[in-house]
């Protein structure tokens, strides 16, 4: 196998591992747990009418991470992805030897996209962009 299906094969496990390790037993839809659909659907209405060119986003994190102080953002339309994760890094202060992965869904975000694409084809049928994040130990 080349370097390159191996390392898909990396990513693509971790993906499974996440969704199926973290996302279920995270609480990370405790927002989802707690609200209704169509109390969801009702806030996420409101913010975008109030808020045309803002993204609601709910992020999460596994328990591996710190925990995150908070989680629901108001993003401008034109952020790139990598400066929400610089954000999100900077909020957990993780340690050096950590990596992150972001996920919308079953999908690792890429940096250098805006979030308003990431909004487009990851949004929830409740009109918020649920954002979750892992961490691996990268230097031992």
């Amino acid at each position: 196998m080349n370097i390159v299906k191996q390392i898909k094969q990396i990513i693509n496990n971790k993906v499974d591992d996440y969704v199926d390790n973290y996302v279920d037993n995270l609480g990370y839809s405790h927002f989802k747990k707690q609200i209704t659909l169509e109390k969801r659907k009702e806030r996420s209405n409101e913010i975008i009418e109030k808020y045309p060119n803002r993204i609601p986003v709910i992020c999460d994190v596994s328990k591996k991470l710190p925990e995150l102080d908070k989680h629901k953002y108001l993003l401008p339309e034109d952020l790139k992805s990598e400066f929400f994760m610089q954000i999100i890094r900077n909020r957990i202060k993780l340690n050096s030897t950590q990596a992150m992965y972001f996920f919308a869904g079953n999908k690792i975000l890429q940096t250098n996209n805006y979030m308003s694409e990431i909004y487009n084809k990851n949004k929830d049928e409740d009109g918020f962009l649920y954002i979750y994040v892992c961490a691996e130990s990268t230097f031992g």
